[in-house]
């Protein structure tokens, strides 16, 4: 860890004097502190960005809600425009989709498999 947060709630970094770097120094090492904070390793960040997350496509759907190993997506081009989908266990899949013509069952679908299931706190990206 290049920073530490002290018990008074200031902090630093290792080899930098605050009172000797402009803004856009200080704004970036404010990044670094946060990111250490998260406890993110350079390599999970790789399978963030690779696992099923708003944004996503998939099959020419973007997801655009994740919650409890399931998503939400749409393609307004499809002859079913939504989908939901249970997300595999790795994170970095889908499987189950159920295809709907009408947002509106779509929701109530992905409500019924993501918000009313048992919380699934797995973060996939940990080891």
């Amino acid at each position: 860890m290049l920073t530490k947060r002290n018990p008074d709630g200031t902090w630093s970094c290792q080899g930098v004097d605050f009172g000797e770097i402009n803004g856009n120094v200080y704004g970036a090492l404010c990044k670094l502190r946060d990111y250490e904070k998260s406890g993110f390793e350079p390599n999970d960040l790789d399978l963030v960005i690779e696992n099923i997350h708003i944004g996503s496509k998939i099959e020419g759907y973007v997801v655009f809600g994740v919650w409890n190993n399931c998503c939400i997506a749409e393609n307004p081009k499809a002859p079913e425009p939504y989908v939901v989908w249970a997300i595999e266990s790795n994170g970095f899949g889908v499987r189950a989709g159920k295809y709907f013509e009408n947002f509106q069952q779509a929701q109530k679908c992905f409500y019924h498999m993501a918000i009313m299931s048992k919380p699934d706190k797995r973060e996939y990206w940990r080891k």
